[in-house]
């Protein structure tokens, strides 16, 4: 697995997907999230909300995205 860093862009690994969101942060532990560690952090993401123009913001286990590389 690749390890997301602060900046990158992911997916939700869903389907169908929920589209793209930055992320802008990365923590190994967090206590809300019980399970976190330098294997499998907390991803803190933003992403745009097209229905109220605004960005919304969520948090997830890094094993519940995929990086999206850009080329």
């Amino acid at each position: 697995m690749t390890k997301i860093q602060l900046h990158d862009i992911v997916v939700f690994k869903a389907t169908p997907n929920s589209g793209e969101m930055v992320v802008i942060d990365v923590k190994n532990n967090y206590r809300n999230f019980p399970y976190a560690n330098s294997e499998n952090p907390v991803i803190f993401v933003k992403y745009w909300d097209s229905e109220t123009n605004l960005y919304n913001y969520d948090s997830f286990y890094a094993n519940h995205l995929i990086k999206v590389d850009r080329e």
